[in-house]
């Protein structure tokens, strides 16, 4: 394994570990189901689902760095406006990775690229799935 695959794992717990931390995940309609990369089809819903989407090395800077991608979302069957709590949620647990150890390495920015927002039908369209969250940035540094 390369140190990025290494790191990628510890990142991934951070962020778990991150979403886990907030009440509102927990307590409220996600219930604490959250998960990496697919919701199990047994899962109740709404529930966050999270994945690392791309990473990518940067040596110009005077520190190694490198840069992880990752969208996070919950999946609902209301409309977004049911998913408000959780949104907000999302993006404190999210900013609040900056300053993280992660081993050697520390999270130092975190960003919030982009939102995410859309609908998926169920085969046949009885039921339609919201899709709402964010796309993010993750900039860690050896230290």
């Amino acid at each position: 394994m390369s140190v990025t695959d290494h790191l990628s794992t510890a990142v991934d717990k951070a962020v778990n570990d991150a979403l886990r931390s907030q009440g509102t995940l927990l307590l409220g309609p996600v219930g604490g189901h959250i998960y990496r990369g697919v919701i199990p089809s047994s899962a109740p819903l709404p529930a966050v689902v999270y994945h690392q989407q791309a990473d990518e090395e940067d040596n110009e800077t005077p520190h190694r760095t490198i840069t992880f991608t990752y969208l996070v979302k919950v999946v609902g069957e209301g409309g977004k406006a049911s998913l408000v709590d959780e949104l907000q949620a999302m993006d404190t647990a999210m900013f609040g990775l900056k300053g993280t150890t992660v081993g050697s390495w520390n999270i130092y920015d975190v960003r919030r690229l982009s939102g995410v927002d859309y609908e998926e039908a169920e085969i046949g369209g009885r039921k339609v799935y919201q899709h709402v969250g964010a796309l993010w940035k993750l900039r860690v540094e050896e230290v």
